[in-house]
């Protein structure tokens, strides 16, 4: 047992979360994008495309920039 120890060192090493209020509209515009991507790569799935599919591994690559880009500009 490790009484007396603290145990939420990952949670200090986390970056504090931002409000969706405070993005700029380029973060919101960025959001949105990523939101619709991933609901139409969810779609393109449930209609019958397996996860080896190229179409859906290049909407999994371009939800994949998305994400980087809107995570790039929010920590900057």
């Amino acid at each position: 047992m490790t009484t007396g120890m603290k145990t939420n060192v990952v949670d200090e090493a986390e970056p504090k979360s931002v409000s969706a209020v405070s993005w700029t509209p380029f973060l919101q515009g960025l959001a949105e994008e990523i939101d619709a991507l991933r609901k139409e790569m969810e779609q393109t799935f449930e209609q019958g495309s397996g996860f080896q599919s190229e179409l859906l591994l290049s909407m999994s690559q371009k939800l994949d920039i998305k994400i980087n880009e809107f995570l790039h500009h929010r920590l900057t």
